[in-house]
């Protein structure tokens, strides 16, 4: 599945921006919820994503999700504001009853280890199982002293190793705030991933540290994946897509908002926090892209995925005609071929005979006329 959407990066790149122009003109608009549990009302960075992103309805929501909440959402955005919040069973049972119905995403949110952070790791882990995502949050922390917003932990997670299937979100930009952020893994067939090094099948990196990012563990339990001093790219947002159903799963080691520090704009709230070198940030830009790709484009991919698929199925059909065609064909040459061994065969005899003729003829004619 993996690189099927390699063809049409160039095309989704052209038209990602246009989103919002096209729904902005339409009457019903994608439905997406920002779920901040714990909260008390949206953030700055949360009301800013509300003001400027008009061609989306926005839900805000501070409590548990109902099934009625998602009824008509395309897309659900979870963080836990309160890290002692967790996901009730009828919440589970509410999302799972929504993810059944296909064309949805979720973007969930964990953490570090870092201080009492690490409250989010399990939380968010057990929701990941619940809804059968192979996606994790690793128990540990990275850092970064190359990209960074003046200190290692205030990581400026970059483009360089996103999964080619999805560079089109990623066009004109290189980083990301991820502001002290955990370390996604996958538990699949019996193993933990470094996913930087590989993927389980649909599961696509996005972002990640520089090749300087470095491994800390603060809090028990170890990390599955990595070591504490481990250094090289880490990630810290991740996707998984269910090509079957259209679902997403993107899974991030921060918040876009509703965090310490958001990926959405950070600027707005702390200015002169970063430096001259991370301003102006790019993650305000590189989130609203996956909001236009979850509510506008990612229907279409995944028609077009179902059409190569389709094809696909159909080239595997006529292989099998031909394997079995070249099969006929095989038998055709072993009975030419045993048919041309028994004609030479007869060809050999009818000679002897002929042979064997003239000598009878040679010695028995002589004999009968005398």
């Amino acid at each position: 599945m993996k690189k099927r959407l390699v063809p049409i990066l160039l095309l989704m790149s052209l038209t990602l921006s246009m989103g919002a122009i096209a729904f902005a003109q339409a009457e019903d608009k994608p439905v997406v919820i920002a779920q901040i549990k714990g909260a008390l009302e949206a953030d700055t960075a949360l009301q800013a994503i509300v003001n400027n992103i008009s061609y989306v309805d926005w839900i805000v929501l501070t409590g548990d999700l109902t099934a009625d909440d998602l009824e008509d959402a395309t897309m659900l955005i979870s963080v836990l504001n309160d890290k002692a919040q967790s996901y009730s069973e009828a919440e589970v049972t509410a999302i799972n009853d929504w993810l059944a119905e296909g064309g949805k995403t979720i973007w969930l949110c964990g953490d570090s280890d870092y201080g009492q952070d690490y409250l989010r790791i399990d939380t968010t882990n057990a929701l990941l199982e619940d809804i059968g995502s192979v996606l994790r949050v690793d128990h540990c922390a990275t850092e970064d002293p190359i990209s960074n917003g003046g200190a290692p932990y205030r990581v400026l997670s970059v483009t360089d190793n996103i999964a080619e299937e999805f560079e089109f979100l990623a066009v004109g930009l290189d980083r990301a705030l991820t502001h002290s952020p955990g370390v996604l893994t996958a538990y699949s067939d019996g193993r933990y991933w470094e996913l930087a090094e590989e993927q389980p099948d649909d599961v696509y990196v996005l972002l990640t540290t520089s090749e300087a990012g470095q491994i800390y563990d603060h809090n028990l339990p170890e990390p599955e994946s990595v070591e504490a001093g481990d250094e090289g790219s880490f990630v810290t947002v991740a996707m998984e897509v269910d090509w079957v159903k259209g679902n997403m799963v993107i899974l991030e080691g921060e918040a876009p908002f509703a965090g310490y520090m958001p990926m959405y704009y950070p600027e707005m709230i702390r200015d002169d926090r970063y430096g001259a070198a991370a301003n102006p940030q790019q993650g305000g830009q590189f989130f609203k892209n996956i909001i236009s790709y979850a509510t506008v484009y990612s229907g279409p991919m995944y028609e077009l995925n179902d059409e190569i698929t389709s094809l696909t199925g159909d080239v595997n059909a006529l292989n099998t005609e031909v394997s079995g065609l070249n099969s006929e064909v095989s038998g055709l040459e072993d009975d030419l071929a045993a048919a041309r061994s028994s004609a030479s065969t007869m060809q050999m005899y009818a000679i002897a005979a002929l042979v064997i003729g003239l000598i009878v003829g040679v010695f028995v004619g002589p004999m009968v006329r005398k």
